[in-house]
């Protein structure tokens, strides 16, 4: 897609300047822009900020790499802004058969015609509780997508 995607980085610590910020979410690819949200009257960090990135597919990696990431001893909450409206409608047949020919070499089965009526912010959520799972127990990851291959290009 040619249009930017931004996301919302939140619980920033109020000691990270906006630079050490701009470079952890630079780590998923490269950043449009990036700001710090601050009080309009004290100047001051409120913790959170927004990540704009070139496409979606960088803001889709930024969820999954920078969701749960740790710094200055807080874990950074990741999700696309909310005033992306796309974000909340299914993302459209179209697009989803392209996602599936680009990864897995697929059109129109099953599984992409199911993913096509979700919205990003539901991808984006199932990648997050899987990535939950691979982390909080890794052996029940591995069996569950080794059961369930279909899981695997859902993923992708």
């Amino acid at each position: 897609m040619a249009s930017s995607c931004r996301i919302f980085v939140g619980n920033i610590p109020y000691n990270a300047t906006e630079g050490q910020v701009k470079a952890l979410c630079e780590e998923v690819g490269p950043v449009v822009s990036f700001r710090i949200v601050t009080d309009k009257d004290t100047g001051k960090p409120k913790g959170f900020g927004f990540c704009e990135y070139r496409d979606e597919s960088t803001a889709f990696s930024a969820l999954r790499n920078l969701q749960d990431c740790e710094l200055n001893g807080r874990r950074l909450k990741v999700n696309f802004a909310a005033n992306e409206k796309s974000n909340h409608h299914p993302i459209g047949l179209q697009a989803a058969v392209d996602a599936a020919a680009a990864t897995m070499g697929l059109a129109s089965d099953a599984l992409t015609v199911y993913l096509s009526k979700m919205s990003r912010n539901q991808l984006a959520q199932m990648v997050s509780e899987m990535k939950g799972i691979a982390v909080g127990n890794k052996e029940m990851a591995q069996e569950l997508l080794l059961a369930k291959p279909q899981l695997n290009r859902a993923l992708l």
